[in-house]
């Protein structure tokens, strides 16, 4: 068997290498059974390398934070408005389709053409204040208020129960629920029965019992008995229950007393009669 020297050389047009033989030289060494063995030496050059992998370009938290960076966007600079919202002598420039998204109260306004509405493309609020209003429908873009919401707090959660937003109702319940005070137990607590913010209404009850005598002095327990006799009356039925923890509580407001379940003789409660409200 003849050995045929052969080299390898680089081409500058590839990133490999390509052999060379010519066919005349070849083809005369090729065994009878028309087998070729070839032998091969090959040198390997090792070089280790360090990359960096590549850094995940998604990233769920700035995806978010980008979605409500757009949304504000999109309200704070009326991008494409097709609605306005009238409130307190001002206009706020909105999207329809954003409202009905958030609000099941925008989507029946707006879904059906028969909706005075739906034909002007304008809606009036006239029980509600410009402030609440922007805070209101930037919650509805963004999910979030804008700014501290302890002046507007009560409205607030007023307007977010009126077009049925759960989730701004819930922040405003939290946050009310989380400020109480002798002078505001009252009437959050009365709030709280109104607009169906049980959480509100529990911890203000709860307020009342534990700061009996600062309360029943403030206006707002007044009020609470000329018109709201019945949360009276489910206050003092929780002086049974705190194991006399309001048993300081003095009540009076014309009418027959009403007796404390468990709680002292000389702890009088009275309720004012119906015809009071």
């Amino acid at each position: 068997m003849k050995e045929i020297e052969m080299r390898i050389h680089p081409n500058p047009s590839h990133s490999d290498y390509v052999s060379y033989i010519k066919r005349d030289v070849l083809f005369p060494q090729i065994l009878p059974r028309d087998m070729i063995i070839v032998y091969v030496e090959i040198d390997v050059a090792v070089e280790t390398i360090t990359t960096n992998a590549e850094p995940n370009v998604f990233d769920p938290i700035n995806c978010e934070q980008q979605l409500v960076d757009d949304y504000q966007r999109l309200f704070r600079e009326e991008l494409l408005t097709d609605f306005t919202i009238e409130v307190g002598g001002k206009e706020l420039r909105v999207h329809k389709a954003v409202l009905a998204a958030r609000s099941p109260v925008f989507l029946a306004m707006l879904s059906h053409t028969d909706t005075n509405e739906a034909k002007t493309g304008v809606l009036t609020i006239s029980d509600m204040d410009y402030d609440v209003a922007h805070e209101m429908v930037s919650y509805i873009y963004c999910g979030k208020t804008s700014k501290d919401i302890s002046e507007i707090a009560t409205d607030l959660l007023i307007a977010a129960d009126k077009y049925r937003l759960e989730e701004l109702k819930s922040h405003c319940e939290k946050y009310l629920a989380e400020n109480l005070a002798p002078e505001n137990a009252c009437t959050l607590l009365i709030l709280g029965d109104v607009y169906g913010a049980p959480r509100l209404r529990a911890r203000a009850v709860h307020f009342i019992l534990r700061h009996p005598k600062q309360i029943t002095s403030t206006s707002g327990w007044e009020e609470m008995l000329k018109r709201h006799p019945t949360l009276v009356t489910d206050v003092v039925n929780q002086f049974d229950k705190t194991s006399g923890i309001a048993a300081g509580i003095s009540v009076t407001a014309g009418g027959p007393p009403l007796e404390v379940p468990g709680g002292p003789a000389s702890v009088p409660a009275v309720v004012p009669p119906p015809a009071g409200l």
